[in-house]
């Protein structure tokens, strides 16, 4: 009897290190700005709003999963969970921006696509090699325009 194929797991939070990086870095060009080439307060106030999303990141903590085992494909994103069977799942998508981010389609054997939440995109390499040992076909799209 044959073992089934290892589950894939993949979680992201609000409070991860590079959040916490990226706002460090920018409130410390921000703070280089003000004492080091003299940038008018406000200026650098109205340059601080744009981390304020990041700010509440932070806060929120959110949290966001995807699940791959012999069940499915079950995720959580900021808009809620949703799950899909294996056999239901024709094959999967993964397309590069031009951004560099990865959009992940599901295309079922029946009914609409299905995106995974930008935020959640796993590593495309592990999430390639977790569904092909799961037996579901991925095709890659580098820097596609549209999909």
């Amino acid at each position: 009897m044959t073992q089934p194929p290892t589950p894939y797991h993949h979680r992201h939070h609000g409070r991860s290190p590079t959040n916490f990086v990226a706002l460090a870095g920018a409130w410390a060009v921000l703070a280089g700005l003000w004492v080091g080439v003299g940038a008018a307060p406000w200026v650098v106030a109205l340059l601080g709003m744009a981390t304020l999303p990041l700010v509440w990141d932070i806060a929120r903590n959110p949290q966001q999963w995807l699940r791959l085992d012999h069940r499915g494909l079950a995720w959580q994103g900021l808009g809620g969970q949703q799950h899909i069977a294996l056999a239901e799942i024709d094959h999967v998508r993964l397309d590069r921006r031009f951004d560099f981010s990865m959009r992940i389609t599901i295309v079922p054997k029946a009914g609409p696509r299905l995106r995974l939440p930008p935020g959640l995109a796993p590593p495309a390499d592990a999430l390639q090699s977790a569904l092909q040992a799961h037996g579901i076909s991925c095709q890659r799209h580098p820097f596609s325009l549209f999909s």
